[in-house]
């Protein structure tokens, strides 16, 4: 599979970013993104690592309460 590697923030436009082989830093807005995602979404639709995780915490935690509940 081919990888677009893009060295911009989706979320800020900047292109003062640090990359790394899978991830894009940026110290403007203080997120990361996965590069896979990029080429595959327009930049409106990719999530940040932060923003994927906080879904992923909410959802695990609804999973739990809902086991307290039974």
């Amino acid at each position: 599979m081919n990888v677009i590697h893009h060295s911009y923030c989706p979320r800020c436009q900047t292109y003062l970013v640090y990359t790394t082989k899978n991830k894009i830093l940026c110290p403007s807005c203080r997120l990361a993104f996965n590069k896979e995602i990029f080429g595959i979404l327009n930049d409106e639709y990719i999530l940040s690592d932060q923003e994927i995780s906080g879904i992923l915490d909410f959802l695990k935690n609804r999973r739990n309460a809902q086991k307290l509940k039974t």
